[in-house]
């Protein structure tokens, strides 16, 4: 095997870790809201968008922090670390503002069980593309680029 054949199996590792960890972990959370509940399957067991959401914001903090303890170390480049801590923070700026979105699009469109398949599109898709869409975007365009 080439040493670029190493670097890019690792990288796809790298991907397959920062993507598929949080993936599968969300769809925990769908098998644990069932499993709480005791009762069979119901349609917001899938409305994941604010568990996604948060969950981004829960990986930037973490990241954030990270950082933070990497500027005392020796040798770290301090203007890497000031570009890296300025897109984390819009990130999660950014999140803020979609978690405040997406939860008052939950507030709107959970109690209107009677338009099912708006409820479906605007929650079981639209919420979940957000939550699931900034944590994807932090995770590939920071995370692993980092």
């Amino acid at each position: 095997m080439l040493s670029s054949d190493v670097v890019h199996e690792n990288s796809l590792i790298s991907y397959f870790i920062a993507i598929g960890i949080p993936l599968i972990f969300l769809l925990l959370g769908v098998l644990a809201k069932k499993l709480a509940r005791g009762s069979k399957w119901k349609r917001t067991d899938f409305y994941l968008g604010i568990e996604s959401t948060l969950a981004a914001f829960s990986a930037e903090l973490i990241y954030g922090f990270d950082l933070y303890k990497m500027s005392f170390m020796p040798g770290v480049s301090t203007s890497a670390l000031m570009a890296k801590s300025a897109v984390t923070l819009v990130f999660v700026i950014i999140t803020i503002l979609l978690l405040l979105v997406v939860v008052s699009t939950h507030q709107d469109w959970l109690k209107r069980n009677t338009v099912r398949k708006s409820q479906i599109l605007m929650l079981g898709i639209g919420t979940n593309i957000i939550g699931t869409g900034v944590l994807l975007a932090f995770i590939l365009f920071v995370k692993v680029v980092a």
